[in-house]
């Protein structure tokens, strides 16, 4: 067990935000992560603003805030874009099929529109078929 711990503290020194800048590059949305049994989960989503030189928090959404009404899981799993005028980014959400301490659970994975100051999902746009699925625009997919 010993070397689980080891193993958290390495990737918990190693895991940088992921991190997806405005155009403008004044405002930016950040993933952060934390050490949960044997490797990585998604810890909160923070948008921050630059004031001189430093990046002041603006809104932090945390993993709890994502909670579904059915004690299912739900989390951020990537990020595609932000844009800091209208308050929304396109998110890819995984979504669990049980609950979080079931002994088996199945985990779907879509695209999404959200609002990031009210906290709620405006459009999916998206399915995915496995997690790795990257984000095609509307005007990118061929018919």
């Amino acid at each position: 067990m010993r070397w689980a711990v080891l193993l958290n503290h390495c990737l918990s020194l190693v895991s940088r935000p992921k991190t997806v800048y405005a155009p403008e590059r004044r405002d930016r949305l950040r993933m952060y992560y934390k050490a949960r049994g044997v490797g990585l989960d998604f810890h909160s989503l923070a948008w921050e603003r630059r004031s001189s030189f430093r990046w002041q928090p603006h809104v932090t959404l945390k993993q709890s805030d994502f909670a579904l009404p059915s004690k299912n899981p739900r989390w951020v799993v990537d990020l595609h874009s932000f844009d800091p005028s209208q308050g929304v980014a396109i998110l890819k959400m995984g979504e669990g099929n049980a609950p979080d301490n079931a002994p088996v659970m199945r985990a779907q994975y879509s695209w999404r529109k959200w609002d990031l100051i009210k906290n709620k999902e405006i459009a999916r746009l998206q399915d995915c078929g496995n997690p790795f699925d990257p984000f095609i625009a509307a005007n990118d997919r061929v018919a």
